[in-house]
Order: C-alpha cells, then sequence, then structure tokens
C-alpha cells in the first residue's frame, strides 16, 4: 500500500515535471518566431487573448489583419512595450539641471 502511495505520488510529480517542460518548448517556439498570432503575442506579451484584441479594437496596439487573421511582428511588439521609458532619478535630475542653466540665461 505504501509502495503504491509513492508511485502515485512520483508519477504526479512526473506528470508536473512533463507539462513543464513542454510549457517552456513552446515559450521557446515562440520566442523564435518572427510573426506571431494573437495567441501566441498574448503569452509573448503577458497579457490575455481578449487584452490584446481590445488593444488592437483601439489601435494601439501594431498589427496586421489578412482577412479576419491578425498577426505580430515580434521586433514591433518589443519596440511598442519599450515606447515609454520610465525616467531614472539621475536623468530627472539631469533634466532640472538643465532647466536651471537656461533660466539663468
Amino acid at each position: 500500500m505504501v509502495n503504491n502511495h509513492k508511485n502515485v505520488a512520483l508519477s504526479h510529480k512526473s506528470e508536473v515535471a512533463i507539462e513543464r517542460i513542454l510549457s517552456i518548448v513552446e515559450d521557446l517556439e515562440i520566442v523564435s518566431k518572427r510573426i506571431f498570432n494573437t495567441k501566441e503575442a498574448a503569452k509573448f506579451l503577458g497579457l490575455s487573448e481578449s487584452q490584446v484584441y481590445k488593444l488592437v479594437h483601439r489601435r494601439d496596439i501594431p498589427h496586421y489583419k489578412r482577412g479576419k487573421l491578425l498577426r505580430f511582428k515580434q521586433s514591433e511588439l518589443e519596440d511598442w512595450l519599450l515606447e515609454n521609458p520610465v525616467p531614472t532619478n539621475k536623468e530627472i535630475a539631469q533634466s532640472i539641471s538643465n532647466l536651471n542653466v537656461y533660466a539663468d540665461v
């Protein structure tokens, strides 16, 4: 009976490990692609598919449409993700310093 419980626990751990490996392989396949469908774009961006559809509907995200099929270029999604950088404290201080220099002129 104890061996049966160990086998069940080991089997469950094996299933979890296999699922994790398959998820990693899927992630690697997505990252290696240059053109994504909606599901792949959502996974790449860390968003739900419905969030991606909303962004498309509002024309907030770069995309291509052939009939009803949506496609996304990985490079454009990367650029889109990095569109609004948050300035560092050093950059803010430099901007203030530059403003003060111009104010003195």
